[in-house]
């Protein structure tokens, strides 16, 4: 698994990492907005850096910083698709007050059911941002990072899918 190293090739791989150490720990925090998980992911870095070596990387400095931002967007989209998994996972939430009478929730349920069905019918991206918006409470330029798009990208997937959902949903209603 690991690239069989000298001690001294060992010493100047951690004599490299500790000195951008610091620096890759902030930019991983600006990418996570977690400081746990960027701790976890510049150890992941470090990993690789030790798989690969330093032997025939042309910018070292630039392979940490690429490693990090890449396992970054892999967790954000990994993040994405189980929001997405997890919507149908709405159904289950009981949205009305449970002290309303039985009519009012059945009422609430199939509204759900029937806003669940419509979100399905969004092409996958627009859902995405969708739910990331209106679910989960992330800004434009959140989603944006988060699904590795532009946050102009990010609003017309938006536009697209409230207006989607909304003529879907008059339909329903009428």
């Amino acid at each position: 698994m690991f690239a069989a190293v000298s001690r001294a090739q060992a010493g100047e791989l951690l004599t490299f990492f500790q000195r951008h150490e610091a620096a890759l720990l902030r930019y991983a925090i600006r990418l996570t907005r977690s400081r746990d998980l960027a701790e976890d992911l510049v150890q992941e870095t470090f990993a690789k850096l030790l798989k690969h070596g330093l032997t025939g990387l042309h910018s070292p400095k630039g392979f940490l910083f690429a490693t990090a931002h890449n396992l970054a967007m892999d967790y954000h989209r990994h993040r994405a698709a189980l929001a997405i998994e997890n919507l149908a996972d709405l159904e289950t939430l009981q949205l009305c007050d449970a002290r309303a009478n039985p009519q009012a929730q059945a009422i609430a349920r199939e509204g759900l059911r029937s806003l669940c069905k419509v979100l399905e019918e969004l092409p996958t991206q627009q859902r995405r941002v969708f739910t990331l918006r209106k679910v989960y409470n992330l800004s434009h330029a959140e989603i944006a990072d988060e699904l590795g798009i532009t946050i102009s990208t990010a609003q017309k997937h938006l536009t697209k899918a409230l207006a989607h959902v909304s003529a879907q949903m008059r339909d329903i209603e009428d």
